[in-house]
């Protein structure tokens, strides 16, 4: 009897999974690879001889989020190279940048190839909001501490598709909920289940809704400032920089507090006296020039061309990476009352990585929400504020740099900065009816 064939699998993974290095190779455009690498090793040991590990592509974080959709084109291509049966991306765990990239692969691997595809990663990665309603996405642990739970449940979900057995609910399979309905039988009436639900729920006992509804919390947009020439104008950031040597000890990650500075008098922001404490991007860029995360150099000239009123005396800041999205809420709850006693009339926020940019989106819609002002978001991944609910989104450089570029002469790179943070003050000034993306102004 002729054995069956081998499934051909192709994996995609981030530099660092690939083992090509950690921030300093995060740029790297895709690369193939034969075989697997890295947890693709940890895979195939799993599946056995059911399978077979093809190639490994691999591509730089920065590379792929700075234009995802360039980056799925070159990466899909290369897939296809390989006439794979299966495509697997991750685990991202809570990696922001790595799960959108590893969401948008599987995407369109599913659509263009019509092949099965998949990933998992951390309930709190954007990948997930982004991504869920489209792809398989596996529920993992947060770190690479949980790889060995991450392989176990890769490797059963894979073993799944590779004998084309039926895929069962997410309760049952570990995936994130689709949004899809399917009609089951069940052993009790209707009437009856809803009845022991509402005994339970009146006992107080556990208990498990049939239908839970989504919840996603979004706001119509403020009104747009009417003279920013007159206007008190606020900078919040979940980019982390801080005072140099961090004096208040913001945490690296899923940090627990957002912190006030007095800005008062100061006309940029220097290297000597300021520094970054985020641990979700590569900080060299921002250490050297904190302006390219807190522009106040560029703010402080269109004060005092009077093309803002006022830059707001106090900075409010956070560190977005990780931080999860109810602890991002009360920061925003709590900006926005500090800033609407201050009578401060629009915001500026500032992002950086993933996780971090949808920490920015939460503190954005909140503060907009809460002071009754308009709020604009700088960043680099624009799909992410989108999906969290940010209403006036202009797009960043680059995660490390959203607002520079050290790659430019100084004098070029500031244009830039004067650029982009006078889109933003257009977007401040511009009367939107729904949510909306600046223009890209690099």
């Amino acid at each position: 009897m002729k054995a069956k064939a081998k499934k051909r699998i192709v994996h995609y993974l981030n530099q660092f999974f690939a083992g090509f290095g950690a921030e300093a190779e995060a740029g790297m455009p895709p690369r193939e690879i034969p075989g697997p690498v890295g947890p693709g090793k940890l895979i195939q040991e799993k599946i056995g001889e059911e399978g077979e590990f093809v190639a490994t592509i691999a591509c730089g974080d920065n590379y792929f989020i700075a234009d995802m959709d360039k980056g799925a084109d070159e990466i899909v291509n290369l897939i296809n190279k390989y006439k794979p049966e299966l495509v697997i991306a991750g685990p991202a765990f809570r990696a922001g940048r790595y799960g959108p990239a590893c969401g948008k692969v599987v995407v369109e691997v599913s659509k263009r190839l019509k092949i099965p595809a998949f990933t998992a990663m951390d309930g709190e990665n954007p990948g997930v909001d982004l991504f869920r309603k489209e792809a398989y996405i596996l529920k993992v642990g947060p770190s690479v501490r949980y790889m060995d739970e991450a392989i176990n449940v890769i490797s059963g979900f894979l073993l799944k598709l590779i004998r084309e057995e039926k895929i069962g609910s997410p309760e049952e399979e570990g995936y994130f909920p689709r949004g899809m309905r399917k009609n089951v039988w069940a052993t009790e009436m209707g009437s009856k289940r809803a009845l022991d639900l509402l005994l339970k729920k009146i006992r107080e006992e556990k208990f498990e809704t049939e239908l839970p509804m989504p919840v996603f919390i979004k706001y119509p947009p403020q009104p747009a400032t009417e003279d920013l020439s007159k206007a008190r104008l606020a900078i919040v950031s979940d980019g982390g920089v801080v005072p140099k040597g961090n004096p208040d000890r913001l945490e690296a990650s899923s940090a627990t507090k957002i912190l006030e500075y007095d800005i008062e008098g100061l006309n940029s922001a220097t290297p000597d006296r300021w520094e970054t404490a985020h641990g979700g991007y590569d900080p060299t860029f921002v250490n050297a020039n904190p302006n390219r995360m807190f522009p106040l150099d560029v703010l402080r000239e269109f004060e005092k061309a009077g093309k803002i009123g006022k830059l707001h005396n106090k900075y409010y800041v956070t560190v977005g990476n990780g931080t999860p999205v109810d602890r991002a809420t009360r920061f925003g709850e709590y900006v926005a009352k500090k800033l609407k006693e201050a009578g401060v009339d629009c915001v500026i926020v500032t992002s950086g990585c993933g996780t971090s940019q949808r920490c920015g989106a939460t503190l954005t819609k909140t503060i907009e929400h809460e002071a009754k002002i308009p709020v604009v978001q700088i960043a680099a991944t624009p799909p992410i504020p989108l999906t969290v609910g940010s209403n006036r989104i202009v797009p960043a450089v680059a995660i490390p740099h959203p607002c520079g570029d050290p790659k430019l002469p100084l004098d070029k790179e500031k244009e830039l900065r004067r650029m982009i943070v006078e889109e933003a003050l257009r977007a401040l000034a511009t009367e939107v009816s729904a949510q909306t993306v600046f223009k890209k102004v690099f």
